[in-house]
Order: C-alpha cells, then structure tokens, then sequence
C-alpha cells in the first residue's frame, strides 16, 4: 500500500466518523427542539426556580423573624379590612346600645356640587389691557 492509498483511507475513515458525529448531533437537536421536550424543560426550569425563591424566602424569614410576623400581620389585616370594619362598627354600636341595622358601615356619599358658570376675570384698568 502506497502512502496515498494510506492517505485516501485515513480520509475516508475521518469522514465516516464526522458523519456519525453529524448524524448524531442532528438527532440531539431535534430531540431538544421537539416541543414536548421544550415544555418539560420549561416546567422544570420553573419547579426549580419557584423551589429555589421559596428556599430564599424561608431562610429570610428565619434570619429577620420580626420582620417577617409584621409583614404578615399587615398583609392580614389589608385583606381583612372589611371584617374588621364590619366588627369594630358592631362595637361601637354595642356600646352606644343603637340596634345594628342603624349603623351605617359605610361612609355617606359625598354630596354633589353644582357646576358654577364660569366668569370672566376683569384685569387691572390701570394695565392697559382690554377685553
């Protein structure tokens, strides 16, 4: 064998094996880009980070434990604020001895205000401007 037929063999062994590697990376991607494997890497890439900000919100909250119960408390009390209203005018009622059905919980609609015309300001006669 002569060293160009060594050559052409070692070329055309170079170039099977590329094919193979191509041919593989060909199936690789199509693999990745078929949408079910997009979706489930999407949900897991979101599981993963819903995991990783609870974690990160859990280890706040044992460093600052005062600050967590205050944030708590007021986020409870901004959603509760109608049952709480609801209760402290039943007390306020309760203790004035005026039956419930008479306590207004809401506060009155202001009254209307009637459009007034609109008026000409007059300048100065000293000014010099005229109308």
């Amino acid at each position: 064998m002569t060293a160009t037929e060594r050559d052409v063999k070692a070329a055309a062994e170079r170039t099977h094996l590329a094919r193979i590697r191509l041919n593989q990376s060909i199936a690789d991607a199509k693999y990745r880009l078929k949408p079910g494997t997009i979706a489930h890497d999407a949900v897991g890439s979101a599981a993963d980070g819903a995991a990783s900000a609870a974690r990160k919100g859990v280890d706040a909250a044992r460093a600052k434990p005062i600050v967590t119960a205050s944030v708590v408390g007021a986020v409870g009390m901004f959603l509760a604020r109608g049952w709480i209203g609801r209760k402290l005018a039943e007390r306020r009622a309760r203790k004035a001895a005026v039956p419930m059905e008479t306590v207004e919980t809401r506060p009155a609609p202001l009254p209307a205000v009637q459009p007034t015309a609109p008026h000409r300001v007059r300048p100065h006669a000293k000014e010099g401007i005229q109308l």
